[in-house]
């Protein structure tokens, strides 16, 4: 493994402001020490996309973990902006890059650079994503509300190459049908807070920006709030910060085309056990994970005919310095032509007669004209089925090469086992019918991995409508698939102790509730709130407190069966949920009971806190619902919630550490308290209280104290009755 070229020797003159070193960064194979000399240096090139000082304090502490992982080598890290970035790789005056999507993908095709090492984990509001989108903001005053609006509009973004701040929204635009054309764009460069300002300062009508930026301008008071707002704000579930435009992968890693495979893979492993160091668990960088497919990025870079996939329009100057020449050879060659006129009528003739087998023909150039230089994966089939053809791309995902996939049916090659046999049934009739089939599959690559893939598969027919071909285009999607799980993992499910959230718990109580009406059975909820919690966070800090609810959690799950649902309202209150399975009111309460005592006696159990050395002990209140087929109180989930919370206030109030079942009569003395201190505190503020006095007289009749009522007019003219009155005793002087 040759050594990595070493930087030119520039001392301490050529390193700019924007470029740290860190010395000692290690790798541990004893291999690799022993083949290479000490002090090996690696340059890092950073694109950066906002100020110098931002993104010095971001990447700091990964540049710092990296230190304990990489030695000898010595990395030499440099933020950059896009035009410093592309002259650094053009000079070879860096070795790895770390980029956004489309200025990777445009590194691969011009400069040769490697495919994606690995992605980047950022890390918002303490939810790691390995995806981005793009965010246009415009004055919160404006008349803008759709994309379709920005037509004719001053447009601001940072640069020509940016991802997140130009091109995902451009291709918004393009879907919409709205023309470059038709943008009055203003570049302002780097960073993205310029753009922000532009239209602050009533440049620009819009801006496009990368997703995080609006929010993080906001939290550090850079920008006035609600002077600005988001143009077709997508909140998608669990995705920390607000976006325009749909999720596309992370940015990644490259390494340039001197850096040779051996070093690649030794950095590779480095950059991906940085995931859960400890120095990065503050921090906006939580790691890296393994490369995605950016196999989106360029399709969408294609489709905006978009760099290095596009051509550059250039001025009528320019076209009339650089085409004069063959200009002037076009205008001979018109004279010329005509002296070849019946030369070229010969060789039509001659064409002809090669042209014969026109059927053979139209085959192979239907074939061709099957894009096969693609990063999705294609293969083609001949008409029963079989593979002939694969390209690069599906050697990479399925890990099967060309020979071995060759004369064999992708069903019988691929085949994951979870589609039945009217999923392909239906996959061919649509083939048959149409011609066409898209969607959604799951396939089995050589290891045996199952993994989601978007499959895309065409008929390929002759001149007369025969079947020659199928070509078969697909891509993996398992990133996407894992994102969908991680956000309905958030969206219900509580992130602390993983139990359900109140979202889902009363969805499952709602369909509790119907099946209980509908099969004549009862079930029952438990509203458990732990006593004195506050005094756990006060006292030990929100690091026990939190150790206390996992373990509650815990002492939950124990408690319960398999049907059973826990879920953690929230703070300390939890819900239990026993589903309807009793065949009356009674036998439901006494299996509430019992759930009851056993989470009472789990909950009191000693608990050992992080970081002290003697156990604590807590209580819990905990209140019982029922419902089922006759209970007129259980009208919905919010009801019996409502009933299970009242009955656990019922023994806060009786001293704590107990259970209760609830009853109707003690709501409705909760409601005629509550209306009785409601009439008094308007009394009070209306100065209508009257005061009387009741002598107090002993067996000899003779005054002895008097007892001091108070009393007010209620809405109908009278008084409030001496039972509902305030009383205090007096002595007589």
């Amino acid at each position: 493994m040759s050594p990595l070229r070493p930087p030119p020797n520039t001392g301490s003159a050529g390193l700019t402001r924007r470029s740290w070193l860190l010395g000692g960064l290690a790798l541990a194979a004893s291999a690799a020490r022993a083949a290479h000399p000490p002090r090996q240096t690696v340059r890092l090139g950073i694109l950066i996309y906002r100020p110098l000082e931002v993104e010095q304090r971001t990447w700091r502490p990964l540049l710092q973990a990296l230190d304990e992982r990489l030695a000898p080598l010595t990395v030499e890290a440099q933020l950059l902006s896009y035009d410093e970035l592309d002259t650094h790789i053009s000079a070879r005056r860096v070795d790895l890059v770390i980029t956004n999507p489309a200025h990777a993908v445009m590194l691969e095709v011009r400069e040769g650079a490697s495919t994606p090492m690995a992605t980047l984990v950022r890390r918002r509001r303490g939810i790691e994503t390995t995806a981005f989108g793009g965010v246009v903001l415009v004055a919160s005053h404006s008349r803008l509300q759709h994309w379709r609006d920005l037509r004719g509009h001053r447009v601001a973004a940072v640069h020509k190459e940016s991802l997140g701040g130009l091109h995902l929204q451009r291709f918004e635009l393009h879907r919409r049908g709205v023309r470059d054309s038709e943008i009055d764009w203003v570049y302002t460069g780097m960073p993205h807070d310029r753009a922000v300002r532009a239209v602050l300062d009533d440049q620009a009508d819009a801006a496009f920006v990368r997703d995080g930026v609006w929010e993080a301008l906001l939290a550090s008071g850079a920008i006035p709030p609600n002077r600005l707002r988001v143009l077709q704000r997508q909140d998608l579930p669990g995705y920390p910060v607000a976006v325009s435009t749909p999720l596309y992968p992370e940015w990644a890693v490259l390494a340039l085309p001197h850096v040779d495979t051996a070093w690649r893979g030794l950095i590779t492993q480095a950059l991906l056990a940085l995931r859960g160091d400890a120095r990065l668990a503050g921090g906006e960088i939580a790691g890296f994970t393994p490369a995605l497919t950016y196999a989106t990025i360029e399709r969408l870079l294609r489709e905006l005919r978009a760099e290095p996939f596009g051509t550059p329009r250039l001025t009528w100057q320019e076209n009339l310095r650089l085409n004069a020449p063959g200009w002037a050879a076009a205008a001979g060659g018109i004279v010329a032509l005509g002296a070849l006129a019946g030369w070229m009528a010969h060789q039509r003739r001659r064409l002809q007669g090669l042209l014969r087998d026109k059927a053979t023909l139209l085959d192979e150039l239907a074939v061709v004209a099957k894009t096969f230089d693609s990063a999705q994966g294609v293969l083609i089939t001949d008409a029963s089925g079989r593979v002939i053809r694969v390209n690069r791309a599906f050697t990479a995902i399925t890990g099967y090469t060309e020979a071995e996939a060759q004369g064999r049916k992708p069903g019988e090659l691929l085949g994951s086992g979870r589609h039945g046999a009217d999923f392909y049934r239906a996959m061919w009739e649509a083939l048959q019918r149409d011609g066409h089939w898209e969607g959604e599959i799951w396939n089995r690559r050589k290891n045996g991995e199952i993994y989601p893939e978007w499959l895309t598969i065409s008929a390929v027919t002759d001149a007369v409508g025969k079947v020659r071909h199928y070509v078969a285009i697909f891509s993996d999607i398992g990133w996407r698939v894992q994102a969908e799980a991680q956000i309905q993992q958030l969206a219900f499910y509580d992130a602390l102790t993983g139990l359900a959230n109140r979202r889902l718990a009363l969805d499952r109580l709602q369909q509790a509730i119907l099946t209980a009406r509908r099969d004549g059975r009862w079930g029952a909820v438990l509203f458990v709130d732990l006593d004195h919690f506050k005094a756990i966070n006060d006292v030990h800090g929100h690091d026990a407190g939190d150790a206390v609810l996992r373990a509650v959690a815990q002492r939950l799950r124990a408690a319960l069966r398999e049907q059973d649902t826990p879920a953690r309202l929230g703070g300390d209150e939890f819900l239990v949920l026993l589903p309807a399975a009793h065949p009356s009111r009674a036998s439901a309460a006494d299996a509430a009971r019992t759930v009851a005592d056993k989470i009472v006696i789990g909950v009191t159990a000693p608990l050992e806190l992080p970081g002290q050395a003697q156990s604590t002990r807590l209580t819990c209140s905990v209140g019982i619902a029922l419902f089922g087929d006759d209970d007129a109180q259980a009208e919905d989930a919010a009801a019996v919630l409502r009933a299970a919370d009242l009955a656990m206030v019922s023994v806060k109030q009786g001293g704590r550490n107990g259970v209760a079942f609830f009853d109707p009569e003690m709501e409705a003395a909760m409601r005629e308290r509550q209306q009785r201190l409601d009439a008094l505190r308007d009394a009070i503020d209306t100065g209508r209280l009257c005061l009387y006095l009741q002598p107090q007289v002993d067996a000899k009749g003779r005054i002895v104290g008097a007892e001091a009522l108070v009393r007010w007019p209620q809405a109908d003219g009278s008084f409030t009755p001496p039972a509902s009155s305030s009383r205090w005793p007096r002595k007589a002087a």
